[in-house]
């Protein structure tokens, strides 16, 4: 899957090239061959990548529509959601915590999508690590304290990402 984001008015974009695990370095622009569909941009709502997250849905169950303080942060290995947008989803998808990796569990592929709107509706639909004993999505406890939103990596690997400090916004299409 492709690692990809686009600082405007610097202009760069990292892009991770499967299956050899290459990253590229584009100057000077985004690339319209990385990401399908539109960038929906989103106004920067604080001094680091921060941005509006609400809707929490998984599958038709809504989880909370109040809007959370979100973080871009492609340094962060989960998405985070709030203590109490994670228990729902716990109790929606019947999934269990996993002692061992602190994950939550399930036995069977989960067929619901976990979403949220961020400026338009990104979807979240890849349910991580498999093994012979479950599934493990790559959703975490973000805590009572705003910010408590961190779209991580697991989320990020799958969306073209633009920070345009021009404009002052983030961009997220589906990554090609």
């Amino acid at each position: 899957m492709p690692y990809t984001f686009v600082f405007r008015g610097q202009n760069w974009t990292i892009w991770e090239l499967e299956p050899k695990h290459w990253v590229e370095l584009t100057l000077g622009g985004i690339d319209d061959t990385a990401f399908t569909g539109e960038i929906t941009y989103t106004t920067r709502v604080a001094p680091y990548w921060g941005v509006s997250v609400s809707n929490f849905a998984f599958g038709s169950t809504s989880l909370g529509t109040t809007a959370a303080s979100g973080i871009v942060d492609t340094g962060t290995t989960l998405l985070y959601v709030s203590t109490a947008v994670y228990h729902k989803f716990l109790t929606a998808s019947k999934g269990k915590l996993d002692n061992t990796s602190g994950l939550v569990k399930f036995t069977t592929k989960p067929t619901s999508n976990f979403t949220f709107v961020v400026g338009g509706t990104a979807q979240y639909s890849n349910w991580g690590i498999s093994s012979t004993s479950g599934f493990h999505p790559f959703i975490g406890d973000g805590g009572s304290e705003a910010p408590n939103t961190i779209l991580g990596m697991s989320f990020l690997e799958f969306y073209y990402s633009v920070f345009d400090t021009d404009n002052n916004r983030v961009g997220l299409a589906p990554a090609a």
